[in-house]
C-alpha cells in the first residue's frame, strides 16, 4: 500500500512540474564578469551565459544573448575611462561616435530584483530594455597593476593633410579651402602671408582664433589662426585687406589633440635673415607636436623644403615668381616628453624679413 501510495505521488508530481514547464515564460539569464580591466578603465571583457530558456524558443534566446555579448564588448573594449562600476551597473566614456568632438558616454544596469530588465543609455538618453526577465546580472571587477615589461602608449597628435592657396598677382583678398576629409572636431590651424604691412586692414575669417598676427618691417603680413571644426563648417575660408598685394596661405588638418585646450604654448619670432629662427616654446605634455610656421618676405624659398631639421616639411611655397611676392612654409616634430623644444631655423635662398610661430599642440589627455 505505501508503495502504491509513492508511485502515485510521484506520479502526481511529474503532471504538475510537466503542466508547469508547459507554462514557463521566457526567463533570461545574463551572468556577467568583467576580468582584467586595466586600471584607468582602459579595456574590458565580458562573459554572457544564457540558460533556463523555454524550449521551443532556445534558439531565439540564445541568439538574443549572443547579440547582447557582442555589443557590450565592443563597447567594453573602446573604453577610455569608467565613472560607475558596481556589482548591477557601469558607466563609462568611449571615444567620440557622434561627430561633435566629444566623448560618449554609455551605461548598463539592471536594477537587482530578478525579473528586472537589463538596460542600456547613451548619452543619458531614454532608457533601452535590451532583455526582459533578467534573473542574475553581477559584475565583478578586477583590477591589475600594469608590470614592467608593459609600456603604456603615449597620446599623439597627428597631422592629417592640408590645402594651399596662391595670388600670385596683386588682389584683396585670399580665400582657401578647406583641407580634404576635414570633420567635426578636426583642429585646423590657417597662415596667411601677405606682402606689405596690411595689419590694418585685414579682415580674418569669422569664428577663428588668432594665435599670432603682426607685419615685420612693413614689407610683410603674416597671420595664424586655429579652430575646432563643427559639423557645418564652410568649403572654403577668407582674408580681405585694401590694397592690392601678393600672399600665400594655407590650411593644416590635424587630429589627437585635446578637443578643449587644443593649443598648450606658442611663441612668436621676428627678423631678417636667410636663416630664420622658429623660437623655443616648453610643452607641459607629453606627445605634444611642435609645429612650426613662417612668413617670409618675397619668394627666396626652396619649394617643398623649409630646411627645418629633424621636422617633416608640410609646406614651403610663395605666391607666385614675380616681383612683390611672398611666401611661407610649415614643418612639425613630435615632441614624447614635456619640456623645451629647442629652437629650430628654416632656410631661405637669401635674406629676407621673416615672421614665424612655434606651436606646441597638446595632445589629447
Amino acid at each position: 500500500m505505501n508503495r502504491l501510495i509513492g508511485v502515485k505521488k510521484r506520479r502526481s508530481y511529474r503532471r504538475r512540474k510537466a503542466k508547469r514547464d508547459a507554462y514557463t515564460l521566457l526567463e533570461l539569464m545574463i551572468s556577467s564578469s568583467v576580468g582584467a580591466i586595466l586600471v584607468g578603465g582602459l579595456s574590458g571583457s565580458l562573459y554572457i551565459a544564457s540558460q533556463s530558456f523555454d524550449q521551443s524558443n532556445s534558439d531565439a534566446n540564445l541568439s538574443t544573448a549572443h547579440e547582447i555579448l557582442g555589443n557590450m564588448m565592443l563597447d567594453l573594449n573602446q573604453a577610455i575611462r569608467f565613472t560607475e562600476r558596481t556589482p548591477q551597473a557601469v558607466t563609462f566614456t568611449v571615444p567620440d561616435r557622434t561627430g561633435d568632438g566629444t566623448a560618449e558616454t554609455i551605461r548598463y544596469a539592471w536594477n537587482g530584483a530578478a525579473g528586472d530588465p537589463l538596460t542600456y543609455e547613451f548619452n543619458g538618453s531614454s532608457v533601452v530594455k535590451l532583455a526582459s526577465g533578467v534573473q542574475r546580472f553581477d559584475l565583478s571587477y578586477l583590477t591589475r597593476m600594469v608590470t614592467a615589461d608593459v609600456t603604456p602608449v603615449s597620446p599623439v597628435v597627428a597631422y592629417e593633410g592640408f590645402s594651399e592657396k596662391k595670388e600670385g598677382v596683386d588682389t584683396t583678398s585670399l580665400a582657401i579651402n578647406l583641407p580634404t576629409g576635414t570633420s567635426a572636431g578636426d583642429l585646423l590651424i590657417v597662415c596667411a602671408a601677405i606682402d606689405d604691412d596690411v595689419m590694418s586692414s585685414i579682415v580674418p575669417p569669422a569664428g577663428w582664433n588668432v594665435a599670432s598676427a603682426g607685419a615685420e618691417q612693413s614689407t610683410l603680413t603674416f597671420g595664424v589662426l586655429w579652430k575646432i571644426a563643427t559639423a557645418s563648417e564652410p568649403s572654403a575660408i577668407q582674408f580681405t585687406w585694401s590694397g592690392n598685394q601678393k600672399a600665400y596661405g594655407w590650411i593644416m588638418r590635424f587630429t589627437g589633440h585635446d578637443p578643449n585646450s587644443p593649443i598648450d604654448t606658442l611663441a612668436t619670432a621676428v627678423g631678417t635673415s636667410s636663416s630664420p629662427t622658429s623660437p623655443a616654446v616648453t610643452t607641459t605634455a607629453g606627445g605634444a607636436m611642435i609645429l612650426r610656421v613662417g612668413g617670409f618676405n618675397n619668394k627666396s624659398v626652396t619649394q617643398g623644403d623649409t630646411g627645418l631639421v629633424s621636422h617633416t616639411t608640410i609646406t614651403m611655397d610663395k605666391s607666385g615668381s614675380g616681383g612683390g611676392s611672398t611666401s611661407g612654409g610649415a614643418g612639425y616634430a613630435t615632441q614624447a616628453t614635456p619640456g623645451d623644444s629647442g629652437t629650430a631655423n628654416f632656410s631661405l635662398t637669401g635674406s629676407e624679413a621673416y615672421r614665424t610661430v612655434t606651436i606646441a599642440i597638446a595632445p589629447n589627455p
